[in-house]
């Protein structure tokens, strides 16, 4: 009996599921280092006074009214690898009415994780334009401290986790197969030298 069409059968088979579980892996891994699934939440500093609630943001920082009624406005800083973060009492021009939006919808497709304490407030800050995608999620937990979700991605990163499971795909079934046709080929020439 003629075995090689059902070992090349064998070997095309192996090699295809070799890479569809290829693609399945990487684009499950992409998609959650895309849509946000493996970023947390962080404690942020605490405020100079006790927060109450969030007031109209700015971009790239945030302002606080405190519970006395005193308004602070948070700043982030990134230089040379070194991340500032820093309290000001905030300027009475640069506050707008109170912010809030628990669970408010906002254009970017992220899964933004559930907060790990109890929100008594909530804004969420995204940026979504063409390819650069940024979230910031700030939250105002029971206890009075300030959480942020953040997560931002671009064009790079839809690129690789977009594409490379579609690369990587061919070249692990190509590799898979190979591997695979070779053994059964030695294992034909074993059973033949031992007959």
């Amino acid at each position: 009996m003629n075995r090689r069409p059902l070992q090349v059968l064998l070997a095309v088979a192996v090699a295809l599921a070799a890479g569809a579980l290829t693609y399945l892996a990487l684009r499950a891994i992409g998609l959650a280092a895309f849509d946000g699934s493996l970023s947390r939440w962080s404690r942020l500093t605490d405020p100079p006074e006790t927060a109450a609630r969030f007031l109209t943001p700015d971009f790239g920082a945030f302002c606080i009214e405190s519970v006395s009624g005193s308004a602070y406005c948070w700043e982030e800083t990134i230089t040379n690898q070194t991340r500032f973060e820093e309290w000001r009492e905030a300027d009475p021009d640069e506050l707008g009415g109170a912010v809030s939006d628990l669970g408010s919808p906002y254009p970017c497709d992220f899964r933004v994780a559930s907060p790990p304490f109890n929100a008594i407030d909530r804004f969420d800050d995204p940026f979504c334009f063409e390819f650069t995608y940024s979230l910031d999620s700030y939250a105002i937990s029971d206890r009075h401290e300030i959480w942020r979700w953040s997560h931002h991605t671009g064009f790079g990163s839809a690129l690789l986790w977009g594409y490379c499971p579609i690369a990587a795909s061919p070249v692990a079934a190509l590799v898979v197969g190979f591997f695979v046709s070779r053994y059964l080929r030695r294992s034909r020439l074993r059973a033949g030298q031992a007959e």
